[in-house]
């Protein structure tokens, strides 16, 4: 930090986390001036100053549901939270609701740390509270499973699916320190451990392995792609899952193609990068759209109809952004 600046820590993702909407992240230590700590082997702490890694970052939200947030007590955990909102950062876990809000479109967070009582959890009520502050997403975070064991927990499953069916949209975790399975579960996704991103606990870790998971999210209008491939001929995926409150969503590396009689809205689920891309996607209407796309541009473009489906023109638009109306072949 004093070679570099707070702006490094997350520079290796500023073209993910500041080109989104919202960045969610588990914060695992205190920002206190506290001194009596806990007695255990580890204690994080920071001063308040250290927002500046977070706010540089493009971060906006953190979870604190997890086993350090007390490492300094009551007070280091008040004072962590006061820091981090006073930064304008959403907070939740561990009982605290956060809320974010753009476009129109309000995420909610919850976050819970074990022990968990016989092994589940119950997340109803809470996931109830935030769909009646307004929230059409809803993100579970959960701390859970064993340090560096790659395949996650019975437990671990329980919990997940359990969160699932009391209607979070997604479910994320930690505390393994390393990258663990990703379900589909019922039209959604659990993230059993997605790793260490920017972590001072070890200087040398010996799985250096995590990812970043990216969320797309839109209202559900117009019409959606049946079956698309990515780079991989005969490869086809059905990527999308819609949320109680009618949003669809998508995780990493994958790809939606939205259309009308007049539009076609191509919005992939994977960061800008200057590696090329190819797919090609169906869309229900009749349209069949081939491409390739470089950072935010589209390199090619061509666009069929469906054997007895009309020709007619589209006005193509890549991640919203208007480009060139297109005639069908």
């Amino acid at each position: 930090a004093q070679e570099k600046g707070y702006g490094w820590f997350f520079s290796g993702l500023s073209d993910l986390f500041a080109t989104d909407d919202l960045t969610l992240i588990n914060f695992e230590g205190t920002l206190t001036e506290e001194t009596e700590k806990k007695e255990k082997k580890f204690n994080f702490k920071g001063p308040e100053e250290y927002t500046d890694i977070l706010t540089l970052g493009s971060v906006e939200a953190v979870t604190v549901a997890n086993n350090h947030t007390l490492d300094y007590g009551a007070q280091g955990r008040e004072d962590t939270i006061a820091n981090l909102e006073g930064a304008g950062i959403v907070v939740s876990g561990n009982g605290k609701l956060g809320v974010f809000e753009k476009n129109g479109v309000k995420v909610g967070m919850t976050g819970y740390c074990f022990p968990y009582t016989d092994g589940k959890k119950d997340i109803t009520k809470d996931v109830k509270a935030l769909r009646e502050m307004g929230c059409q997403i809803v993100i579970a975070s959960f701390h859970w499973g064993s340090e560096y064991r790659e395949d996650f927990t019975g437990e671990q499953r329980t919990i997940g699916r359990a969160a699932i069916k009391a209607g979070a949209d997604i479910v994320v975790g930690h505390h393994p320190h390393i990258v663990q399975g990703i379900e589909r579960y019922e039209d959604s996704y659990i993230l059993y451990s997605v790793g260490n991103l920017v972590f001072g606990g070890n200087v040398d870790p010996s799985d250096r392995d995590a990812y970043a998971a990216l969320l797309q999210a839109l209202p559900s209008t117009g019409e959606f792609d049946e079956m698309f491939e990515i780079n991989e001929p005969g490869i086809l995926y059905r990527p999308w899952f819609t949320t109680a409150a009618g949003i669809y969503l998508s995780t990493v590396n994958e790809m939606l193609l939205q259309s009308d009689e007049e539009n076609l809205y191509l919005m992939p689920a994977f960061p800008m990068t200057e590696k090329p891309v190819s797919f090609r996607l169906a869309a229900k209407g009749g349209a069949i759209v081939e491409a390739t796309i470089k950072g935010d541009k589209v390199e090619s473009l061509q666009v069929t109809m469906r054997d007895g489906v009309p020709a007619h023109s589209y006005t193509v638009y890549l991640r919203g952004k208007k480009l060139d109306t297109v005639k069908a072949q």
